[in-house]
């Protein structure tokens, strides 16, 4: 079986995407794509060619369009912190 191919996004300058990056960097059969914005940035257009395994969205600035989500192969997943200090988990 060949690598996990993962858009990880971030929004910049976020405590914690260190750590998201090398927990995943860690990972032997992933191949790791990051795409770090802010509000201001565009939407990236390596989302709309090419085909991802999972995309993972840690604060990200962007909106995940539909037809990128259905093309990916496994689940998508988006991260939030909130009050209680107790992450959020969604699976689109």
């Amino acid at each position: 079986m060949g690598k996990f191919r993962i858009a990880l996004l971030l929004k910049k300058e976020k405590k914690h995407n260190v750590k998201v990056i090398n927990f995943l960097k860690k990972m032997k059969n992933v191949k790791l794509f990051i795409l770090e914005g802010d509000s201001k940035s565009n939407y990236p257009e390596i989302l709309n060619k090419e085909k991802f395994d999972f995309i993972i969205s840690y604060l990200s600035p962007w909106v995940i369009k539909k037809k990128n989500s259905s093309e990916n192969k496994f689940q998508k997943y988006k991260f939030s912190p909130i009050l209680t200090k107790v992450p959020r988990i969604w699976v689109l």
